[in-house]
């Protein structure tokens, strides 16, 4: 599991979460959004994984010199 985003943070708790006794479609996102604080602790991650437009910019700038 490798959580580089938000985005990637908030579909492991969304896994997480359908996998637990009790969760329903009334109480889903709040269960979720319990689980992703729990799993964002202090980090501060981005909301999109951008390591592959950086690659791609990096690959660009060889290209070009």
């Amino acid at each position: 599991m490798s959580l580089n985003s938000k985005l990637d943070l908030r579909l492991e708790a969304a896994k997480f979460v359908i996998q637990l006794p009790g969760t329903t479609i009334e109480n889903f996102h709040e269960r979720a959004y319990r689980v992703e604080l729990y799993l964002t602790g202090d980090a501060e991650l981005p909301e999109q994984d951008s390591s592959l437009d950086e690659l791609k910019k990096l690959v660009q700038e060889v290209k070009d010199a």
